[in-house]
């Protein structure tokens, strides 16, 4: 009989004992020892290498017990419990042996006992991704590990750290790597084994810098992509993860995704520096997807935060989800917004039908501006464009906002001048859970303070005045989601069109277009403009999917109106992303109604009655007009807009624009 040693093996009870059971396994695969909870056995065990078995019958994991095995000297050889799942292991080795294939070398890793072990769990992954260590808090055994660079994941189901429970790796008695969780519920530590650094060499001109993406509650739901200046991606990765990146002084773009679409549920982002410095941070509080620029050294991405009490002239550029302050200062120098039941500032209808800004709810700014704060929103990527103000809970008061289209030429004139329609506005129905565009109302929040999402074009920009009336001081978080994007970075739009024209041709109209390259292109979606503004689709055109050469495309509708007619494309790409085009504009004779000029200034010749006829601005009010012995029609007092004229004999409708 070989020569043994004594060994003793205590397993403590834990809060379940009744569901603890273990096994002792050498490399023959006899089991050598078992038991149960509250186990205190001495085995005479040869040297050799071992595998310490632990099976939880319920599947939660040990609840707190934990195994020790100690020499004649009361020295530990080896500790360990695990927190989830119905079984794990553990390899000891008894002796002064060597249990470790070639190329790889014994580290002993341990974690000591703190104030919570039970809600400590960890793990270590290699470079390849395979997890190579498990276990929970105490914790004593050797690992072989190869050189490399090792990602040690720290958990703590509480959420507030480790309570003094500390891990450390060594090898033949140096310590390699020890830290700890000091607050919060994930981590994840770079750790170089055998002589490896896990910081990268860079290039002249760069620096390493590391980003940590933290755990949160639904982590299986995360992916992210990071991408330098060019566009180019240059890592990506789930939550959580811990990656060095080499970065010039720069703006690079960190693409956040959420396959359930309820933002990053407590995940974080966390960058820092080549000193260990934490640099920037943030999250995807809602929605699929966000967007957000990592400013590297002095680089300045154009991240500003809005001024309180501002005017429409002092508006910033919003890139991504932020926080922004509100206080009680008023409205600015300026008070811009019209008044209420005005083109600009539409009062509620109740008509059963949803307003062209929204819901009927209760209209605009009803007590117009109040402690405004105003931002400008750049889509980057077109798609539904979704929105919350005050979500999580946050929402510190009404928040009642209103939401124009933007041009930076006139946007601010137009609006003062009460010639530009809001396309969403919302007075909120109660003080608390939120407000924005959603199509599904978030958990707390009130479908009063919601309006539908929004359709939007690759460089687009809308203007929103957000009204703080109840005059609150507080921080307002402003979380994006949807399917559109928005980023105030250079639009790469993946078709470069040159022209598009509309021509008649006979009773048809025939369109033209040309691109001089393409990338990724599907296919053109020819829209029509109705009669009531809305867009309709009446054909579709290949694309020439990628292409650096000029190509001409055509398509003949047949059936447009007598008129004026107004045409778009919609360019998808392969992946469904899409941009819209300019409008084209051709103007077909017809019998019904011969409107000249089209656009006008509100006036126009029109060879119909005056008694035959009624005229209606874009929210379907009827309007007052004049009409001379020559058909010259003059609106009274015309605003900006599109008008509707009604042959009454004939039900026709033509379309009369005000420029």
């Amino acid at each position: 009989m070989s020569q043994c040693t004594n060994y003793n093996i205590t397993v403590s009870f834990g809060f379940w004992p009744s569901e603890v059971s273990w096994q002792l396994v050498n490399s023959s695969s006899a089991v050598v020892a078992s038991g149960f909870a509250g186990a205190n056995q001495t085995v005479c065990l040869p040297d050799g290498c071992y595998t310490f078995l632990m099976l939880d019958s319920y599947g939660d994991g040990w609840n707190g017990a934990a195994f020790t095995i100690t020499d004649p000297g009361l020295s530990v050889i080896a500790t360990g419990t695990f927190t989830s799942g119905f079984s794990a292991s553990q390899s000891v080795t008894l002796g002064n042996i060597n249990c470790c294939p070639p190329g790889t070398i014994s580290y002993l890793i341990q974690v000591s006992s703190g104030f919570y072990d039970y809600e400590i769990y960890w793990y270590v992954k290699d470079g390849s991704g395979n997890v190579v260590a498990t276990g929970g808090a105490p914790f004593n055994s050797s690992f072989c590990l190869a050189p490399g660079c090792y990602q040690f994941y720290l958990f703590d189901s509480f959420g507030d750290g480790w309570n003094g429970s500390v891990y450390t790796i060594s090898e033949g008695g140096n310590v390699i790597a020890t830290g700890t969780l000091e607050d919060g519920d994930s981590e994840v530590n770079l750790i170089g084994i055998g002589g490896v650094s896990c910081i990268p060499n860079c290039s002249a001109g760069e620096v390493p810098y590391l980003l940590s993406i933290t755990e949160g509650i639904f982590p299986n739901e995360i992916f992210w992509t990071l991408e330098n200046p060019g566009g180019v991606e240059i890592d990506n990765g789930g939550a959580p993860s811990a990656q060095y990146f080499c970065a010039a002084e720069d703006c690079y773009t960190l693409n956040m995704f959420d396959s359930f679409g309820d933002g990053w549920n407590g995940a974080e982002y966390l960058l820092y520096d080549e000193n260990g410095n934490e640099v920037q941070s943030g999250t995807l509080n809602f929605g699929t997807n966000g967007i957000t620029q990592l400013e590297i050294g002095n680089a300045d991405c154009g991240i500003v935060d809005p001024i309180t009490a501002s005017d429409c002239i002092a508006a910033v550029d919003i890139c991504e989800n932020f926080s922004f302050a509100i206080d009680p200062n008023g409205q600015g120098l300026i008070n811009e917004i019209p008044p209420l039941g005005s083109l600009g500032n539409p009062d509620y209808l109740v008509d059963g039908v949803n307003s062209p800004w929204g819901t009927d709810n209760y209209g605009c700014l009803r007590a117009n501006e109040l402690n405004s704060t105003w931002m400008i929103i750049n889509i980057w990527q077109g798609g539904i464009l979704n929105f919350t103000f005050g979500g999580m809970g946050t929402q510190a008061g009404f928040y009642d906002w209103i939401m124009y289209p933007y041009d930076s030429l006139d946007g601010c004139q137009d609006i003062y001048n009460n010639v530009l329609p809001p396309v969403r506005c919302n007075w909120n129905m109660t003080a608390s859970g939120g407000t924005g565009l959603q199509s599904v109302i978030p958990a707390g929040g009130n479908a009063g303070n919601f309006e539908p999402p929004l359709a939007v074009s690759t460089g687009d920009q809308y203007i929103i005045c957000f009204s703080n009336y109840s005059s609150a001081t507080t921080t307002v978080p402003l979380d994006f989601g949807g399917t559109a994007v928005v980023g105030c970075f250079p639009l790469m739009l993946p078709v470069e069109l040159i022209s598009f024209n509309a021509d008649s041709k006979g009773e048809s109209v025939e369109l033209n277009w040309t691109t001089l390259s393409e990338q990724n292109n599907d296919y053109f979606e020819v829209q029509h403009q109705m009669t009531d503004g809305e867009w309709k689709t009446v054909g579709t055109v290949d694309g020439n999917g990628t292409s650096t050469s000029i190509l001409h495309y055509s398509f003949l509708h047949r059936q447009p109106f007598n008129g004026s007619n107004y045409y778009r494309l919609k360019q998808v790409d392969f992946n469904g992303a899409y941009a819209h085009s300019e409008i084209a504009f051709v103007y077909i004779e017809g019998n019904e109604i011969v409107i000249y000029p089209n656009p006008n200034t509100g006036r126009f010749i029109c060879k119909v009655p005056a008694l035959q006829m009624k005229i209606y601005d874009a929210l379907g009010r009827e309007v007052e007009f004049t009409q001379t012995s020559n058909f010259e029609i003059a609106l009274n007092n015309p605003a900006k807009g599109i008008y509707f004229l009604e042959n009454l004999l004939n039900d026709i409708r033509s379309r009369v624009i005000v420029e």
